[in-house]
């Protein structure tokens, strides 16, 4: 069985690692491996679970345009001005994959999935955002997620589902002790006005002497009178917007924007994590009770103590002040993180319950031994 998996990363991730090599001399697969193991995300990490275990599987990163000018360039091909599809249908092309699973951006689902479907045995895709109501589903023959809406929406469209929940690479070895890490209460994650509970609950901690470390993205105006001048900007003249943010000259109004650092993803973000002893987390609308988001799984594997909001589908897998802490709203969760930094032998033994739950069942060695099983049965 041939396997190409197609992912997508943020590009914050993606210039991060740029800014770590030398792209001079390396090929197209040096380039992708090394992206690849700097990501910390499962799927990726599939890749290299399965070329660990001998399968045939190989991984397309779709909206790079580094690495897929490079892959033009290998294979002697033309790179156009929509090389996002053009290559990418290249590289299926010549793959012929018996499970093309794809987790990329839905642009990808309606004209796209009909040009491949004759190169591929069968189209699996992973969705966890929610769906385009006009989104064409017509050429996916299995979709995975670990948001209950979508299993119920793929059902409600006759198309075959199965849930499987994210994961996590794991870092055992290098995990540093609760004792000697600098930071003492982290969040990471987007602010966007979409997240207003979350941007509630930071300005709360914060408003309440809570030395919270905050690494984000999105973060926008909070009054109605600067917020059109933000969305003027950020639509009109975007290069000028990304300069204002970076310089936290915009949002003008804001009273968390001084607490808020640039965000981290995949290695960075994991170094973070590995030096912080609390991490908040807060579930979008979206996935409350639904789903469990990636900084559940990531918090836990880097041994910190994760204090998130009371979620159905987490307290199915996790429990209450033996894998993580939960919270039920504002006032509690300060409460519970006052108690905890007086209470650190308690945090530690939390901390260490949550990463052993994790190693034992959510990592991603463990997951894609369920992936092999779910694409071995369609």
């Amino acid at each position: 069985m041939k396997i190409l998996l197609c992912d997508f990363f943020y590009s914050g991730l993606v210039q991060d690692y740029y800014s770590t090599i030398e792209l001079e001399g390396k090929s197209y697969d040096e380039i992708k491996n090394g992206l690849v193991e700097y990501s910390y995300q499962w799927l990726p990490y599939f890749y290299i679970e399965g070329k660990k275990n001998n399968f045939n599987i190989d991984i397309v990163l779709s909206e790079d345009f580094l690495l897929q000018k490079k892959w033009s360039e290998e294979n002697n091909l033309k790179f156009s001005k929509n090389w996002e599809e053009s290559v990418l249908y290249q590289q299926i092309k010549i793959a012929r994959p018996d499970i093309y699973f794809f987790a990329g951006n839905f642009k990808y689902y309606n004209n796209f999935f009909k040009k491949i479907k004759p190169f591929v045995g069968k189209i699996v895709c992973w969705i966890s955002a929610e769906i385009p109501y006009n989104l064409n589903l017509n050429y996916v023959d299995l979709m995975i997620s670990d948001n209950k809406k979508i299993l119920e929406f793929a059902n409600s469209k006759g198309i075959n589902s199965v849930k499987m929940l994210s994961s996590v690479p794991l870092f055992n070895d290098s995990i540093k002790s609760y004792n000697n890490r600098a930071n003492e209460i982290v969040f990471t994650g987007s602010l966007g006005r979409q997240f207003r509970k979350r941007n509630n609950i930071l300005k709360y901690l914060i408003r309440n002497n809570i030395e919270l470390q905050i690494f984000g993205m999105g973060l926008g105006e909070d009054s109605i009178i600067t917020m059109p001048v933000e969305l003027v900007v950020r639509r009109f003249v975007p290069n000028i917007y990304k300069y204002l943010y970076n310089n936290k000259l915009i949002p003008l109004v804001n009273s968390i924007k001084d607490n808020v650092q640039d965000p981290v993803f995949g290695k960075r973000m994991i170094n973070v994590l590995n030096n912080t002893k609390m991490v908040l987390n807060v579930h979008s609308d979206f996935d409350i009770d639904y789903a469990i988001n990636m900084r559940v799984f990531e918090a836990l594997s880097m041994g910190c103590l994760l204090f998130t909001e009371k979620n159905k589908e987490v307290e199915k897998h996790f429990e209450d002040k033996k894998h993580l802490v939960i919270y039920s709203n504002e006032n509690d969760l300060l409460e519970k993180i006052n108690y905890f930094k007086k209470n650190k032998n308690l945090a530690k033994e939390i901390c260490f319950n949550g990463q052993k739950e994790i190693s034992k069942v959510h990592s991603t060695s463990s997951r894609f031994k369920e992936f092999i099983n779910i694409i071995e049965s369609i």
